[in-house]
């Protein structure tokens, strides 16, 4: 593939130094046809005419070459030293005014980050404060060492500690309670609605505070005098 590729390339270059070669030439001709041959012309014919006048115009052309080509020399080089160092000027005053932008927006910038790391720092004192508060003074609270390690948490250095809050245990307490005053209720009002003579509701009792009521109070069977006992008369 490579032997191959050096005669393509090769073929290619010289194609394009032909190509190059005849644009030369073409425009070499052209400049003798416009320009060279008709000045040639109307040299001989000025020559002709005016002999004295050629003569002179011939001399000025041969003599003035030379200065006329330093005048042209002198002036690209100043030319091209003017724009040179102009666009070096331009340049360096650019990074001038660019680097006193910069050490302006480098001071901006250490401002804010002098600024955020107040803010942050506010923020961190803040709630580890409140964290503290909240653990020390709190119902819920679960005291200084795992604020200690809600905090070492905070900054990654450690696990989050693994701790339960007694809300839920106080939520079911509640829910007990409530349970048990409304099964006092369901009772209270069975024994409104029922007989309060009766040794079966006398022998219920929901509400410790409240003076039980004794069995062996109660009126027996035994105790009760007995009714009078009429006979009928007999018939005789």
């Amino acid at each position: 593939m490579d032997k191959q590729g050096v005669p393509e390339a090769q073929d290619e270059m010289q194609k394009l130094m032909k190509e190059a070669v005849v644009m030369v030439r073409g425009q070499a001709d052209r400049m003798e046809t416009d320009v060279i041959t008709p000045m040639y012309d109307s040299y001989q014919q000025l020559a002709k005419d005016h002999p004295a006048l050629a003569v002179f115009a011939l001399v000025f052309t041969l003599l003035s070459i030379v200065p006329v080509t330093c005048f042209l020399l002198f002036s690209a080089v100043v030319f091209g030293t003017f724009v040179v160092g102009a666009i070096c000027a331009a340049v360096a005053a650019a990074l001038g005014v660019c680097a006193i932008a910069g050490g302006f927006l480098l001071f901006t910038l250490s401002l804010i980050f002098g600024f955020a790391i107040f803010v942050t720092s506010t923020y961190i004192l803040v709630r580890l404060g409140l964290r503290l508060v909240f653990h020390m003074h709190s119902e819920e609270g679960q005291g200084l060492g795992v604020w200690t390690q809600e905090s070492l948490a905070f900054f990654n250095l450690t696990s989050p500690p693994q701790y339960q809050s007694s809300l839920g245990d106080r939520r079911g307490l509640l829910a007990e309670v409530d349970h048990e005053e409304a099964d006092d209720i369901k009772v209270e009002d069975q024994r409104v609605a029922g007989d309060g003579s009766s040794d079966e509701w006398a022998a219920v009792d929901h509400h410790p505070a409240e003076p039980r009521i004794k069995l062996e109070d109660a009126p027996t069977t035994s105790n009760a005098p007995e009714p009078p006992n009429f006979e009928a008369p007999a018939l005789t």
